[in-house]
């Protein structure tokens, strides 16, 4: 028959014990719990993409701006628009569902950064990404699309999801904590999420990786792709530019042509001022900087660029030096002459940058983020080539890197080839090499009237030459013939030549009826030969081409060519003449 149980107490956490009212006896009663396994689901962080904010649900354009795309689980590097300081990107992002399904409305994410040493799975020390407007180095950003918005419907259209693997929409995000995930996913799915960030302040050219958490502060359940971009730092272009040909004023006032025009006819020698604008694109700050000069005669600076001879260095062939003008070294300059640079008023202001004298000195000028600030450098033309186009670009000294143009470099055009040559005559009385001229010459005619017997009879004339020739000149002279009479009879020819010339008391010997020859006063001729350095040194007039001036570089010479001549009784009488041709090469 049935029986009746009416009472129970528990004897252990495993036992309990019914008290049956019929017999009056306990029953003892054992229990287990068994626990089924039921799986979790595994989420990993997996492919990724960055693109261009456009404000709408659906970024159309991969990183970066334009036409050229990065393209799935491909970091923003360098030679990819690297972020700039203020500027913002989109991640999108799958995150793979394994195990079990994801349910819909249970779970919520956040975004971290941290800073990239060797890889992304390196990283020790990882950061939530700030709130919009927070002091965090990378934040999210309040754009036009309201947070938590889906991506897309629970049952996404073809092409409605943007990275190749997601399968399930999940939600735009601005700020920590993520929307709860809007819509289930199974298992091998792979749900997609969008986040809007900011650079505020990160690193400058260093490479961050981004990674998803859950809400409750633990990692997801692996990392098989981290979006990784790097930032930008200070960068400086060369913008506007004007020269001045008033380099003695601190502020120079008289241009040589309007902004952006290349001045032409820069004489050999002038000093002249640059003013030339840095601005810096990427709202980054720099310090420290010293940007020094550089010039090429090829716009792109293909050859790799020269700097400028310092000014203590500079010799007459160093092509562009630096020189001295009003303004120190250095000194910050007390006024902005070029239209787009930031203000710059008694010294004071953004666009304020400073004097260039001297191809380097301490590094000590600071440029404002996004600041257009002028430099001005003073520079002295010292043998560039006639006719040259030159381009000048600034390089900072800290960095070793050269700046590029916003537009087009500095540039100028020297002087067309010029010679200037001349030929006066030397009166007489004039101490010349040493001796004193018996006659007067003119530019066309030498003329040693009546000779004396045995007396040396000396006269000279002048050849003067100016020329910005980039190799210089030579000067060779020819005579149409020896001295000679109506009969052919010559005055005898010394026995030095231009290659080997001689002491006249050795060129013109005692046993001599007559001597003729010439001195040049220029003791340098070409190939570095001193052969007429010393003033008792002669050669014979030859019909062939002879050197008797040279320089290797733009010249104002003047040197004078000496003829000296000497008859004995024994010279048969007679009016004797020759022509000489002087004939002028500069070498540009």
């Amino acid at each position: 028959f049935p029986r009746v149980f009416n009472g129970f107490s528990i004897a252990s956490t495993t036992h309990y014990e019914l008290w049956q009212s019929d017999t009056g006896q306990n029953t003892d009663f054992r229990v287990s719990v068994v626990e089924w396994p039921v799986a979790e689901t595994s989420i990993r962080q997996n492919y990724y993409r960055f693109y261009v904010d456009n404000g709408a649900i659906d970024p159309t354009d991969p990183w970066p701006v334009g036409i050229s795309n990065l393209g799935e689980n491909t970091s923003i590097t360098s030679a990819d628009d690297p972020l700039g300081e203020g500027e913002t990107v989109r991640i999108r992002m799958s995150l793979l569902i394994n195990n079990a399904t994801l349910p819909e409305n249970i779970r919520s994410f956040k975004m971290q950064y941290g800073l990239q040493v060797s890889s992304c799975s390196a990283i020790s020390v990882w950061t939530d990404v700030g709130g919009s407007g927070s002091g965090e180095i990378w934040r999210g950003y309040d754009g036009v699309v309201a947070d938590g918005t889906e991506v897309a419907t629970s049952t996404p259209a073809a092409g409605a999801l943007n990275i190749s693997v997601s399968d399930v929409a999940g939600t735009y995000e601005e700020f920590n904590d993520s929307a709860i995930n809007p819509y289930a996913v199974d298992i091998g799915q792979d749900v997609e999420y969008d986040w809007l960030i900011e650079h505020n302040g990160a690193a400058q050219r260093s490479d961050y990786c981004f990674r998803v958490i859950n809400s409750d502060d633990t990692e997801l359940d692996g990392y098989i792709y981290y979006p990784t971009l790097r930032t930008t730092g200070y960068s400086p272009v060369v913008g506007d530019w004007r020269w001045y040909g008033d380099e003695t004023n601190e502020t120079p006032t008289s241009p040589l042509a309007a902004e952006n025009v290349a001045p032409i006819d820069i004489v050999d020698q002038d000093i002249i001022k640059l003013r030339v604008l840095a601005t810096e694109l990427e709202n980054a700050a720099g310090t420290g900087l010293k940007f020094t000069l550089q010039y090429s005669q090829y716009a792109d600076f293909s050859d790799g660029g020269t700097f400028l001879t310092s000014t203590s260095s500079c010799q007459a062939t160093s092509t562009w030096c630096y020189a001295d003008g009003a303004g120190v070294d250095n000194v910050t300059i007390q006024s902005a002459l070029l239209g787009k640079a930031d203000s710059c008023v008694a010294g004071v202001g953004d666009g304020c940058g400073n004097h260039n004298e001297a191809s380097s000195s301490a590094q000590i000028l600071n440029h404002t983020a996004s600041a257009s600030m002028e430099l001005e450098y003073t520079i002295s033309h010292a043998a560039a080539r006639a006719n040259g186009v030159y381009y000048f670009r600034l390089y900072e000294m800290s960095t070793g890197e050269a700046l590029v143009a916003s537009s087009t470099f500095p540039s100028l055009v020297t002087e067309g080839p010029q010679l200037v040559f001349s030929v006066d005559g030397v009166d007489a009385g004039v101490t010349v090499a040493g001796l004193i001229t018996y006659a007067t010459t003119t530019s066309t005619s030498v003329d040693f009237g009546s000779l004396p017997f045995n007396t040396d009879v000396i006269v000279a004339q002048r050849l003067s030459v100016t020329t910005n020739a980039t190799d210089g000149y030579q000067i060779f002279k020819y005579a149409d013939q020896q001295m000679l009479n109506s009969y052919s009879t010559q005055i005898i020819p010394i026995a030095g030549t231009n290659a080997a010339p001689l002491g006249w008391a050795t060129a013109c010997s005692g046993a001599a009826i007559s001597c003729f020859g010439y001195h040049t006063t220029d003791a340098t001729l070409q190939g570095s030969s001193g052969r007429f350095a010393p003033t008792d040194s002669y050669a014979a007039v030859s019909t062939a081409l002879e050197e008797i001036m040279y320089s290797s570089l733009p010249a104002v010479d003047v040197e004078d060519v000496v003829y000296r001549i000497m008859v004995t009784e024994k010279q048969p009488a007679g009016d004797y003449s020759t022509g000489v041709t002087y004939i002028a090469v500069p070498v540009f």
